[in-house]
């Protein structure tokens, strides 16, 4: 059983086939390209899972393993593991069997590295796929990563990579009392960050005072989309299925504290539905809505009913207002039914705004205004955090 699993783990981090030169040069090639100096004759423990990969798709564990005058000492994996399959609460660890590199968990009692974890280990570095999601856990441990490394007296190194859904901010700010590990910085839902940048603002506007370096991208624009950039995709966690899923996600993604499903119909945050809901009138009620750049289409999926989400045009496309509107919809048509939970819905949008204004049946423009002014305000707090500008 070890045996094969360990041919598993390698079979996913192994190379992949020569691919066409991507228009974006990632950080992890621009430090083994130009700034090798940083982890140069040190010990580097690798923050990583298997999104985090070359131009060409070739892992950071390989690339790092084999940098000359580098050592690799230590592999720390977020939830899902270093593989990004894995969907449990207590991820135990393991050890990298193409490298023997131990890796230590980072989903279970140990939310960050230790001493003990990092005794062999000059250096931190940070390469992980995000989503462009406020609630996404692997932010959060982006963070508790930075405070570790300065607690420690540990340099902490990010290697740069695109946010998926373009350097755009949208929906509310993270009110403090809302604090969860599924989102713990003051952030808009749909943040508008690289990895990299989100480092810097954490590290600024949280006080974490970590010895911090980011290694920038070369050719990436605020308004890229993932697709624009010629990278490869590999899911950094199982739903997130390709690029696109990570637009859907930061609007549809909110239906997870509702008694609405919105995983299955084959493509993750796409369709959403239930077995009480009338797929015909959620798709009429939408479409009457008129929301810029979507549609819904009536589908049942098994034993339950719903709509499916189809972008029309990415650009004017609303997320986060689209799924308030949609939770609204199913509200209006099926009071009886439809459940916000109001904890869960907090975590995830940020404060109380959104479960007051369906529960109390009000008003959608004015949560609309609200957004509007919170991205304005977040707009300027991030401006000398950011790297890349259009």
């Amino acid at each position: 059983m070890k045996r094969i699993l360990a041919l598993a783990i390698a079979a996913t981090l192994a190379p992949l086939p020569a691919l066409a030169a991507p228009s974006v040069k990632l950080g992890v090639e621009v430090l083994l390209s130009k700034r090798l100096d940083l982890v140069k004759g040190k010990r580097i423990g690798l923050i990583t899972n298997v999104s985090a990969t070359d131009g060409q798709g070739r892992s950071d564990i390989d690339l790092l393993a084999r940098a000359p005058g580098v050592k690799l000492t230590a592999l720390f994996a977020p939830e899902h593991g270093v593989r990004a399959t894995l969907d449990v609460e207590d991820i135990p660890d393991g050890r990298d069997p193409a490298t023997g590199v131990p890796i230590f968990s980072l989903y279970n009692k140990d939310r960050a590295p230790t001493a003990k974890q990092t005794a062999n280990v000059d250096v931190l570095v940070f390469d992980i796929q995000d989503s462009g999601s406020r609630f996404y856990t692997y932010t959060t441990t982006l963070g508790l990563c930075m405070e570790a490394a300065k607690k420690l007296h540990k340099p902490f190194i990010v290697l740069d990579r695109p946010n998926p859904i373009t350097g755009v901010a949208q929906g509310e700010m993270l009110d403090p009392a809302f604090k969860h590990f599924t989102g713990r910085y003051p952030l808009t839902i749909r943040h508008g960050m690289t990895i990299g940048e989100l480092a810097r603002y954490i590290n600024g506007e949280e006080h974490v005072g970590a010895d911090l370096t980011v290694v920038p991208m070369e050719g990436w624009h605020r308004s890229m989309w993932y697709d624009q950039t010629g990278l490869p995709w590999h899911r950094p966690s199982p739903a997130m299925t390709s690029p696109d899923t990570a637009l859907y996600y930061v609007g549809i993604g909110l239906f997870e504290a509702t008694n609405v499903d919105c995983r299955s119909g084959g493509h993750p945050f796409r369709w959403v539905g239930a077995s009480w809901a009338d797929g015909k009138a959620l798709a009429i009620d939408m479409n009457a809505r008129r929301l810029p750049g979507v549609r819904f289409n009536a589908r049942r999926v098994g034993s339950e009913d719903g709509v499916d989400v189809v972008i029309t045009d990415r650009s004017t496309f609303k997320p986060i207002e689209a799924a308030v509107e949609m939770m609204a919809s199913f509200r209006k048509l099926h009071p009886a039914k439809f459940e916000a939970y109001r904890s869960g819905l907090g975590h995830m949008s940020g404060s109380d705004a959104m479960w007051t204004a369906l529960t109390t049946n009000g008003d959608l423009r004015a949560l609309a205004t609200k957004y509007g002014q919170a991205t304005l305000s977040y707009d300027a707090k991030r401006r000398p955090y950011l790297l890349y500008r259009d």
